[in-house]
């Protein structure tokens, strides 16, 4: 143990920053007066250069924040509450949160009611004429979704569950409840809109809906129930859609392993309408109790699940996948876990993703308080040599990661410090991180001196000779 901490501090000392470089951080969203239990990463969406991050509230009220990127940072923006201030404890505002262009909406569980805000400079204040709610509907709010003017949510704790779509025009409509081909029964407990396309998610029946708005009304194209799935394996728990592609994930399927499923979208001339053809997507390490597909995410040719149980800290540290599609294949291109991971974080409890950019929510990080991320698609599937927490720098975080877990042969990866993949964290390790020092940061890219390097190496080496004569 004295051995550890003597590396652990002499090599975070060693490879300081330069001077004038300021130290990169984890690659977290910059969120504003949190307290623990917050639960911030409970929901998370993304469109463009704005980030909207929900957690339940450590009292029940809920939270909302906005950060937007912006001069190559991303930075905190406002944190959302109700124009007339009703939100009070087990409002659960912020329980689902959904992102498009300019509008951001927020469903509040406790008070069965989604809320509309728009930007205002750089305040987002709710749209009073758009407080969403249907009488009798229990629940909504659970879920929800937005795009090109319609709103999406949930009423999954009606009995049996809801989901309604709401329209913009002059003002909002009062809603237009969806119908199922099957008996329903926790319906609307995930949800997601694309254009004039929609999926629902009825994990209890293990039946994800396909919808297309056509003539004027929410046409149920396609009820798609998992094969061989038993009560308890909860298929559709998760859902996603963007275009003519779809992903439904389950976190509970066979002993909690989980799935996830891809759908492509196709018109079928015979009978008139779309249909929706399934494509599993597996874990490459998929273990029991993982939960992958406890969420979902897709947008264009990228797809992002979650296992909120996945290792490597013990249970519960969580880890999230990355697929790309190629013509008609979908492929795992990177597998992500925060260096800063700890038990029971559940990284990977929401997810999403636009662009280049996705954002990964870990609401139970740091005794509850949540926390999101973000990261860059270029820097997950081509991190550079070193770059342990893929924020785009490498820097004395990377190298106290690389301290921490030097010898480590356990399921190390690059996020421990295993840059070249050889199953330990040792001196090759060390030197690649010394080869690519500061590339990254603004205005560097170069690689250190030579003499640099070999003091790098030279400190190291030194601190792993203390550590193996310690007792």
């Amino acid at each position: 143990m004295i051995g550890t901490r003597i590396l652990v501090c002499g090599l975070a000392l060693l490879v300081g920053a330069p001077a004038g470089v300021a130290l990169a951080a984890m690659p977290h969203l910059p969120l504003y007066n949190t307290d623990p239990g917050d639960q911030y990463g409970f929901a998370v969406d993304i469109s463009g250069n704005v980030v909207i991050v929900g957690g339940k509230g450590a009292d029940g009220s809920g939270r909302a924040q906005i950060c937007t990127y912006d001069g190559g940072q991303w930075l905190y923006r406002d944190t959302l509450n109700s124009a007339d201030g009703t939100l009070t404890n087990g409002s659960q505002f912020g329980y689902s949160v959904g992102l498009d262009g300019q509008s951001a909406v927020v469903g509040a569980l406790g008070n069965d009611t989604v809320y509309v805000f728009q930007p205002q400079g750089q305040t987002w204040i709710e749209d009073t004429t758009a407080r969403l709610n249907v009488p009798g509907a229990y629940g909504l709010g659970r879920a929800v979704a937005i795009s090109s003017g319609r709103v999406l949510t949930g009423a999954s704790e009606s009995d049996p569950g809801r989901a309604y779509v709401f329209e913009q025009g002059t003002e909002w409509d009062e809603g237009t409840q969806l119908t199922t081909s099957l008996p329903p029964d926790t319906f609307g407990f995930s949800v997601d809109l694309s254009g004039d396309f929609a999926v629902v998610g009825d994990p209890k029946e293990n039946t994800a809906y396909f919808y297309h708005y056509n003539g004027g009304d929410w046409i149920e194209e396609t009820a798609f129930t998992k094969p061989g799935a038993s009560s308890s394996d909860r298929y559709g728990y998760s859902v996603s859609i963007d275009g003519e592609y779809a992903i439904v994930g389950s976190g509970l399927m066979y002993s909690h392993l989980g799935t996830a499923s891809i759908f492509h979208r196709e018109y079928d001339d015979g009978n008139g309408k779309y249909v929706w053809q399934e494509e599993t997507l597996p874990a490459s390490d998929g273990a029991t109790f993982d939960e992958f597909g406890c969420s979902v995410a897709i947008s264009g040719d990228l797809a992002v699940v979650g296992a909120k149980n996945k290792g490597p800290y013990n249970s519960e540290s969580g880890t999230v996948y990355v697929f790309r599609r190629t013509g008609n294949t979908w492929d795992e291109v990177a597998t992500v876990r925060p260096s800063d991971g700890a038990s029971g974080d559940e990284f990977g409890r929401a997810v999403a993703v636009d662009g280049d950019w996705i954002v990964v929510g870990a609401s139970n990080h740091e005794s509850g308080t949540g926390t999101a991320y973000v990261y860059s698609i270029d820097n997950l599937t081509n991190p550079t040599p070193g770059d342990a927490n893929r924020d785009g720098v490498v820097d004395a975080f990377d190298a106290r990661v690389l301290a921490a877990h030097w010898l480590t042969t356990a399921e190390v990866g690059w996020d421990e410090g295993d840059f070249n993949d050889d199953g330990t964290v040792n001196d090759l390790d060390a030197s690649i991180l010394a080869a690519h020092w500061n590339a990254g940061a603004e205005g560097s890219g170069v690689v250190p001196e030579p003499a640099t390097i070999v003091m790098l190496l030279g400190g190291l080496l030194l601190l792993v000779l203390v550590r193996r004569r310690s007792p």
